[in-house]
């Protein structure tokens, strides 16, 4: 039965990932030397904050117009996940500057003037949910109050987007850029995983707001961007925003399995039981990278409707489920030195367990709005 809808068919060509810039493997490289360091003390170190900004990735979803790079999903996914191969919590909250710098594209004029007045180099945390607090609107802006949790990266941002129900409507919320000085920072994140991204509460005392620092969270999600703006500021917020979070967990498997190898050694070769572990770990990586990059090529060229949106979510999903299984298998097969918690094998499966849950990537949330989009139409 024909119903209209777009289909999510796509050519069954395997397209070559873009290319990873010198930059990128230099930070990543320098986020390896300090992985074991950024999970033990819970915060990312300056010098590697300073090599993904100066890798351009801060910037990518920044308009040409303030300076940025209007980059693609699939060229930030593939850095995101190299990154994440040297450290899950440096991707992590990469892949979040970049997605914020694009959420901040939506503001009005002045208000993207405010936010990139010292250039496009300008990283944002975001709140968009909080646990308590509102707005009201005064004269020439808002003022606006409150709690907000799981703030990634805020340590390290100079802005705060920050999201509150109007008092006329609390299901329409508005998102406030706010300077990262005027909020109060908690050390409340203490994490299985993903330890170093500084993921920590935040509140705000009444603040006024101007008025063109302010954007309804709707013409976020829906894509809203002005009249020729470019394609990744014209999608749906979670068209690229699932792609983007699931990369870490691709990057971190990868660095699962080159752990399980090295103490291995011989025997992944030789006995066929370590060689069930390498070959279904290998496969599933690669599976879920297939997915992953799939998604990724149709945020950036494919429809950007309903449907589509809900099956980069089900993919998202169902990759990060693959390598959740992978990361449990390898720590299983890795024995008793891998359990510890500084071992680098543990430190992956947490910060891959710790991925996983979040609420974009949960399999049923994914599921029940992939089942609604698609309505009557074939799935394939």
């Amino acid at each position: 039965m024909r119903t209209g809808r777009a289909s999510l068919r796509t050519r069954t060509v395997i397209a070559q990932p873009p290319p990873v810039t010198g930059a990128v493997l230099t930070a990543t490289a320098l986020a390896a030397s300090r992985a074991a360091d950024t999970d033990r003390r819970r915060r990312l170190a300056a010098e590697v904050v300073d090599a993904v900004t100066a890798a351009g990735l801060v910037r990518h979803f920044v308009p040409r117009r303030w300076g940025g790079r209007e980059g693609s999903c699939a060229a930030l996914f593939t850095a995101v996940t190299e990154l994440a191969t040297g450290c899950a919590a440096t991707a992590w909250c990469t892949s979040l500057w970049a997605t914020h710098g694009r959420y901040a594209s939506y503001l009005p004029e002045r208000g993207r003037a405010d936010v990139w007045a010292a250039g496009p180099d300008v990283r944002l945390a975001a709140g968009l949910r909080p646990r308590d607090g509102g707005c009201r609107r005064t004269a020439g802006g808002w003022t606006v109050h409150g709690g907000w949790d799981h703030v990634s990266g805020v340590e390290w941002s100079e802005w705060v987007l920050l999201g509150a129900p109007e008092p006329e409507d609390a299901a329409t919320v508005r998102v406030f850029a706010v300077p990262r000085a005027a909020v109060r920072v908690a050390d409340d994140w203490d994490s299985l995983g993903l330890r170093g991204t500084g993921s920590h509460g935040v509140s705000l005392e009444e603040t006024f707001v101007p008025e063109h620092r302010s954007v309804p969270l709707s013409a976020i999600l829906r894509g809203d961007g002005e009249p020729g703006a470019a394609r990744c500021h014209r999608v749906p917020a979670h068209l690229p925003g699932s792609v983007l979070l699931a990369a870490p967990a691709l990057g971190a498997a990868r660095h699962a399995l080159s752990c399980w190898r090295r103490q291995a050694g011989r025997s992944a070769g030789e006995q066929p039981a370590a060689a069930m572990v390498l070959a279904s770990s290998a496969a599933e990586i690669e599976a879920a990278a297939m997915l992953l990059a799939r998604a990724a090529r149709r945020a950036d060229r494919g429809p950007a409707g309903e449907l589509a949106t809900a099956g980069n979510r089900r993919d998202a999903a169902a990759a990060v489920r693959l390598l959740l299984a992978v990361a449990d298998r390898l720590l299983d097969a890795g024995g008793m030195a891998s359990v510890a918690a500084p071992h680098p094998l543990h430190r992956a499966w947490r910060d891959i367990r710790t991925v996983a849950g979040h609420a974009a990537l949960h399999p049923a949330a994914a599921a029940q709005a992939y089942a609604a989009a698609l309505g009557d139409a074939q799935p394939w």
